[in-house]
């Protein structure tokens, strides 16, 4: 009998955790609880080996960056999950904070407006993936520096891409992200 109720007892575990995971996502995103559950549905749809747990925290992610609308928040997903599986190694394997400084980056350099926010999110996961492995860059360092030069990079007209391509450069010559943006900026 307790063979039997152990194995119910762990699915009832799961399902708990799963609609914890839909009401931090509901409650971010602003979206209904229908709305919640189909964009669950869509996302069961997408070819990856990110558990749908971890696809719904990333749902929860794009509210927390102010990321509105079924279609963004799902595209969003879809480019949050690839930069995950090509990047969170390399970016010390926390997903959200992952995830959390790309949108960032994203929404600083204002790449939304241009490109929309899955392909805006692709380039940049892109390019930090890119010279990452075209040198000898950490693409963590990348990551810092570009977080901490954010700020004034777009005002003075200088592009993600370039700021990141200026970080790559700077960490191959083992100069740290916090002296190098000081200076920098």
């Amino acid at each position: 009998v307790v063979a039997v109720f152990k194995p119910l007892g762990r699915m009832v575990e799961s399902f708990a955790r799963y609609t914890d995971v839909l009401s931090g996502a509901r409650k971010t995103t602003g979206l209904t609880a229908d709305e919640i559950n189909e964009m669950s549905d869509a996302l069961a749809g997408i070819d990856t080996r990110t558990s749908q747990d971890n696809l719904m925290g990333l749902v929860r992610v794009a509210g927390k960056l102010g990321i509105t609308g079924k279609r963004d928040i799902e595209g969003f997903v879809r480019a949050a999950d690839q930069i995950v599986v090509a990047l969170s190694e390399d970016l010390g394997g926390d997903v959200e904070e992952v995830i959390n400084q790309v949108g960032k980056l994203v929404d600083v350099f204002h790449l939304k407006d241009t490109y929309g926010i899955e392909d805006a999110m692709l380039k940049v996961g892109s390019v930090i993936n890119s010279l990452g492995a075209a040198s000898t860059a950490n693409e963590g360092y990348i990551v810092e520096f570009t977080k901490r030069v954010a700020g004034i990079a777009p005002m003075a007209g200088v592009t993600a891409t370039d700021v990141m391509g200026l970080a790559a450069t700077l960490d191959q010559f083992g100069q740290t992200a916090e002296v190098s943006s000081t200076v920098y900026s």
